[in-house]
């Protein structure tokens, strides 16, 4: 399942950044949705394939047991979420920075976070889980 655009609201001074409701496995939450209003009005109620941001990352869990059945996004306050997915794939700039990027299978969606956000770099294919708040969403138009 991916993404679903529940409702948008265009924010004053802001051409491509609205205040938006989605929904993703049963979990609402508040979002910034990052695209042109009337493309992102035309969406509403639709599935789509997404790729996220968080303002702030609060934590990060490693190298968990896998589990693809808990993959997601879930609201955990109205501004807090927990997303919950696999290491895909590790861009190492240097030998002190890597970009992490996670897949969330159950929604076909991509988060990418850094190195400066992990106690350590993760195992590639492992699962990880981030909790953090500011969530901005990238829809992928066609």
């Amino acid at each position: 399942m991916a993404i679903i655009l529940v409702s948008i609201h265009q924010m004053d001074q802001h051409d491509n950044r609205h205040l938006g409701t989605v929904v993703h496995r049963e979990s609402r939450m508040n979002a910034v949705i990052v695209g042109p209003i009337e493309r992102l009005k035309d969406l509403i109620g639709c599935e789509l394939s997404v790729e996220y941001e968080l303002t702030t990352i609060d934590s990060v869990d490693i190298d968990l047991p896998e589990n693809d059945e808990v993959s997601g996004i879930y609201a955990i306050e109205p501004d807090r979420v927990i997303i919950d997915g696999r290491v895909h794939m590790i861009t190492e700039i240097d030998e002190n920075f890597a970009f992490v990027d996670v897949y969330i299978q159950n929604g076909a969606d991509f988060l990418s976070i850094t190195t400066d956000d992990v106690p350590r770099l993760p195992k590639l294919d492992s699962r990880i889980r981030i909790k953090g708040h500011g969530l901005i969403v990238f829809p992928t138009f066609t």
